[in-house]
């Protein structure tokens, strides 16, 4: 139980960082949802709405780090679902990551098999979409990370290699995208110093955007999780035998 607070400590931590972020950027705004919409005579959204729905968010946010998880993981999943679905401008890889993993806290936060599951599963689907989503030539050759380099001092750190060091560092970043994909699941210590390694890389190169960071952190919450163990089984009664008690 205390590692899984952990893990949603770190979550939470990331969700305060994106919903602070959001506050005053949140807009709720015609796009897939067909907005304005009149409920009881009220239109919707009204002016105040946006900054409730960052107000919802913070809190929500919040409870993920004191408690209680599950009202504040749905709190997190409201807010940021909302603003997702409602303004057709915002793309938000981390937003979404966070909606996700909070919808998954929301779900299996009873079953903390099932969410270590769940969760890392989550995780290593988003490394290797990653991965071979860079499988195309504008990110092989580099024009890519030659156009958002601009590092964290101001460096433009990549800008200045040459085209074979550009295409070396976009293949690796391809290869450690596929390595976390399984040191998700195996190689906990190890993992966390690589990942934790390979995002502080992504915002030193590309500059330090909010949305990065909290992208990582989230990326990193689940090394918190306790080692994926099958879960208990049952004797041939289907009750579970009591500690040190014969198996058979």
């Amino acid at each position: 139980m205390r590692s899984e607070r952990w893990f949603v400590r770190v979550l939470g931590t990331a969700a305060v960082i994106d919903a602070v972020d959001q506050v005053g950027d949140v807009s709720i705004e015609p796009g897939r949802l067909r907005v304005p919409v009149v409920i009881v005579g009220v239109e919707l959204p009204t002016p105040t709405l946006p900054t409730a729905v960052a107000i919802i968010w913070l809190i929500g946010a919040v409870l993920l780090i004191a408690g209680p998880v599950r009202p504040g993981a749905a709190a997190v999943v409201v807010a940021s679902g909302l603003t997702l679905v409602s303004d057709q401008q915002l793309y938000s890889n981390h937003t979404f990551l966070i909606w996700n993993l909070c919808l998954l806290v929301t779900l299996t936060w009873s079953n903390h098999w099932v969410l270590g599951l769940t969760v890392r599963t989550q995780i290593s689907v988003v490394y290797v979409f990653a991965a071979l989503s860079k499988l195309r030539s504008p990110w092989l050759s580099g024009d890519v990370l030659r156009r958002t380099a601009d590092g964290v001092i101001g460096l433009p750190i990549a800008r200045d290699l040459p085209d074979r060091s550009l295409t070396a560092v976009a293949l690796w970043v391809i290869v450690v995208e596929l390595v976390l994909a399984v040191l998700v699941w195996r190689g906990r210590s190890v993992g966390v110093v690589v990942a934790g390694a390979f995002h502080l890389g992504i915002v030193a190169v590309v500059g330090n955007q909010v949305g990065l960071v909290v992208f990582g952190i989230a990326m990193l919450s689940h090394f918190a999780l306790p080692a994926l163990a099958r879960p208990a089984s049952t004797s041939k009664s289907g009750s579970i035998p009591p500690a040190g008690a014969p198996a058979g």
